[in-house]
């Protein structure tokens, strides 16, 4: 699972809960975004 996100503060963490269970649910996961996002 590829996981995106714009680079802003308020879209990134929303996504770390469905993150963590899609790991626990055996899946891989990668997140890729902006550079500026850092």
């Amino acid at each position: 699972m590829l996981c995106t996100c714009l680079p802003e503060r308020g879209h990134f963490p929303p996504m770390v809960p469905l993150a963590r269970a899609l790991v626990e649910a055996g899946h891989d996961v990668a997140f890729a975004s902006a550079q500026q996002f850092g």
